[in-house]
This record gives structure tokens, C-alpha cells and sequence, in this order.
């Protein structure tokens, strides 16, 4: 069992009204059900583990709400079988991860809620039902519609019938209504009431509180110790081995002295051109590249003189590149320039030489490459910001709350080694069983 597990139910009690509200047209079949108080799920290991069971009624509860709302009554056909036996595994495993957060808020003392929490969480309640009233009353007001437009005894309908029925057939007073009444019956067929709804919020409130308080208990020093590691490790290998520098992304926390941003407007070689260009390289014949390549460039050079004039004229070079770059969409992924290295070998060896040929910012150069003409200017000196560095220092303390939160999950999955009653729930046993969760 790996760290998948504990990701499993992230996202609180949005699974299931993923599920639910996905209007598929799945049916469910009427079979002999285990009792309601039946043990489903248990863990096998751990202290006082009677509180993480799970029962028949649990799992019922879910599972039907999401067949009841497709229109769901018989879910051993072929043609959905196998989509049901998906979404019963991962409500059982779904609700074994609510239990292990359960245990969790009640170890951290985050298990209770405030005043202010209950808030959030009736609010996220009463949109989540004006969500499912919404759409069950579109639901509503399309079936309507389809069955208007297919009345009459003989199939067909009559000109004035069909302007009549152009317009909405219900008022939003009326899909309202009938969507409220629609969810009351769903929830009927489940089992369950507005209230069970409620629980999904605070589910997701309690998921939430035990998350945060383990992201927390992460100290933020060591993030920043990580950072003057990665700022030590990206010097070392841009002085020894240059690649796993610009392969590492070391240039978002460390940037050596002498970096330069630069812009450029590219006026690119045809598609054919650039093709031919490729196949001399490949073939070993670059002194026939290089001719091809100037002759083309010198086809360019009017347009090269056009736009070097409008920079001489004072127009911006943002404006120009727009107008006439074919690499405006990655020029517009680096608003500042891209970020140009001493010694680098990310870009073309014509560009990077060409980089750092202006003396000041401001000034500019021409250079050719296989792609084109590149009429470059000298933007700025490349620097990593303290906004920058405080981004990076964010990331790092995330992702270590992050693997705090699978280390303890992963150890708890382990601990607890759930059995679940595969016959019981009509699924298939895994050959090979390291924990009951499925990854």
C-alpha cells in the first residue's frame, strides 16, 4: 500500500456528489440485501477499533443515492454492471478513509466544531441542495419538454403546438418546485433525509481541519532549509554539469551572476523551409543548411528593416512582437523575456551568443537560426525575485505538510489493515491483498 490511499478522499464529500449528479442512466436491481447493521469494513488492527467499522447502512445510504438520482433499478445490467462494481469500491474504500480521518480529528482535538464552522457548513449544505433542486428541475423541465414535443395520438404535432412548446415549458418557480420534489424522493429510495446531506459537508469540514492541522504541525524553517539546499545544489551543478541545472528548474531559486531576460520578435522560415533545414542537419550536410538558411534570411531582410525601424521609431517591443512574431504564444508565457544563462544550452547556440552581444539594456541584436530570423533586444538583467523566493518557499512547506499527511495516512492504512466483505458488496477480491484500499 502506497501513499494513493490517503488521497483518496481529498476532495470530502465532493465523490460522491460527483457521482450523483453525473445523470447517467445506470438502473438498480431489487436482490436480497445484506441487513443494514451488517459489518461491511473493519480493521483488523490497531486499539479501540470498533468505531471504524463500517455497516451495510453506511455504504447502502450512498450507493443508492447515486443510482436513485440516474434512475437506477437494476444494476446487474451488462451494459452497466461494471460501472456499478466501480462506484461500489470506491464508496467502500471512500468511507474507510472517512473513518480514518474521524480518528484522526479526535486524536489532534480537532474533532469538535465551532460555531463559525457549523456556519460554513449550512451554507455549503444549502448550496449543495440548491444545486441538486437546480438540476433535478432542469431534469424536470427537459422531460417536459421532450414530452411535449412527442404528443399526439399520432405522433405528430401541429404547427400551432409547436410554437406553443418553443417557449419554456416551466416557470423557475415551477422547476423549483418540482426539483425539490424530485431530490425529496431520491433521498426517500436512499434512505436518507436533507440532514444525511448535511453530513457530507461536515465530512469535508472535519477532512479539512485534520489536513490543516497536519500541514501545520510542518515547520516553515525547514522549507527554507530546503531552499538554501536546492540554492547550493543548483550553483554546483551549474558549475559542474550544466544540463541537470537547466533540466533541474534551479533557475527559479538560484540564478547565476550575469543572467539576462531577452525579447525577441521572430520572423520564422516557412514550414517546408525549416523541414529541409532539419533534414541537412540529420544528414550531416550543414554547410547546405547554413547557405539554405541565409538565402531564406535574406528573403526576410525587408521585413527585418520594417520592424527594426518601428523599435528605432520608439514603438514597444511587446506591440511588435503581437504583430509580427511567430513565437508571440511563448514570448507571451515569459512577459519579462526569457531568461538567457552564461554558458547555457537550452536555447539555440546562435541565440545564446546573439544574448549577450548587446552592452546595455535596451540595445539589440539580429541573429539567424534554423527557426528564422530573431531580431532580439537585451530586456533586463535576470533575477530571482524575493517574491520568487517566497513562492518557492511556499511550495516546499505544502509539499512536506503534503507527505506528512500521506506518511501518517499510509502508516494508519497499514496499522488498521481494513478487511472488507467483498461477497457482501458483490465485488471482486484481489488476488493479492496488502491492504483492503484499494490503490
Amino acid at each position: 500500500m502506497n501513499s494513493k490511499a490517503s488521497k483518496i478522499f481529498r476532495a470530502g464529500a465532493a465523490l460522491f456528489l460527483a457521482g450523483a449528479l453525473c445523470g447517467c442512466s445506470m438502473k438498480f436491481g431489487t436482490r436480497t440485501e445484506p441487513k443494514l447493521d451488517k459489518v461491511v469494513a473493519y480493521a483488523t488492527g490497531g486499539e479501540d477499533i470498533d468505531d471504524l467499522n463500517i455497516t451495510y447502512e453506511e455504504f447502502r445510504k450512498e450507493y443508492k443515492f447515486i443510482l436513485a438520482n440516474s434512475g437506477i433499478d437494476d444494476d446487474t445490467k451488462e451494459s452497466i454492471a461494471a460501472a456499478c462494481k466501480q462506484q461500489r469500491s470506491t464508496i467502500i474504500n471512500t468511507l474507510i478513509v472517512q473513518k480514518i480521518y474521524a480518528r484522526l480529528a479526535k486524536e489532534m482535538g480537532v474533532s469538535e466544531l465551532t460555531d463559525e464552522e457549523q456556519q460554513e457548513i449550512d451554507e455549503e449544505h444549502e448550496k449543495t441542495v440548491e444545486s441538486f433542486i437546480k438540476q433535478l428541475g432542469e431534469r424536470a423541465e427537459q422531460e417536459l419538454e421532450e414530452s411535449q414535443a412527442s404528443g399526439g395520438s399520432d405522433g405528430e404535432t401541429s404547427e400551432e403546438e409547436t410554437s406553443e412548446t418553443s417557449a419554456p415549458s416551466m416557470t423557475d418557480e415551477e422547476k423549483r418546485e418540482a426539483g425539490s420534489k424530485k431530490l425529496d424522493e431520491i433521498l426517500e429510495k436512499a434512505g436518507m433525509d436533507r440532514e444525511d446531506m448535511r453530513e457530507w459537508e461536515v465530512t469535508a469540514k472535519i477532512v479539512e481541519k485534520v489536513q490543516n492541522a497536519i500541514y501545520n504541525s510542518v515547520d516553515r524553517a525547514d522549507a527554507e532549509k530546503k531552499l538554501k539546499d536546492l540554492q547550493i545544489e543548483g550553483e554546483e551543478y551549474y558549475n559542474s554539469e550544466i544540463s541537470k541545472y537547466e533540466q533541474g528548474g534551479y533557475s527559479q531559486v538560484w540564478l547565476p551572476d550575469g543572467s539576462r531576460l531577452i525579447k525577441h520578435v521572430l520572423l520564422a522560415f516557412d514550414s517546408d523551409t525549416q523541414t529541409q533545414i532539419r533534414s541537412l542537419r540529420s544528414e550531416e550536410k550543414d554547410d547546405e543548411a547554413d547557405k539554405l538558411r541565409t538565402e531564406k534570411a535574406e528573403e526576410l531582410k525587408s521585413k527585418q528593416e520594417e520592424v527594426e525601424k518601428k523599435l528605432d521609431d520608439g514603438e514597444n517591443i511587446d506591440d511588435l512582437i503581437n504583430d509580427y512574431s511567430a513565437d508571440k504564444a511563448g514570448s507571451a508565457n515569459y512577459p519579462n523575456g526569457y531568461t538567457v544563462i552564461p554558458n547555457g544550452t537550452t536555447y539555440m547556440e546562435e541565440f545564446q551568443k546573439a544574448s549577450f552581444v548587446p552592452k546595455k539594456i535596451g540595445e539589440r541584436t539580429i541573429c539567424v537560426t534554423d527557426y528564422g530570423v530573431h531580431i532580439m533586444v537585451y530586456a533586463g538583467d535576470a533575477k530571482v525575485s524575493d517574491e520568487d523566493l517566497k513562492y518557492a518557499v511556499d511550495t516546499l512547506y505544502a509539499n512536506m505538510g503534503s507527505e506528512e499527511l500521506d506518511k501518517i495516512f499510509t502508516e494508519r492504512i497499514d496499522e488498521y489493515a481494513f478487511e472488507i466483505d467483498y461477497d457482501a458488496l458483490r465485488l471482486d477480491k484481489p488476488a493479492e491483498e496488502s491492504s483492503a484500499v484499494s490503490e
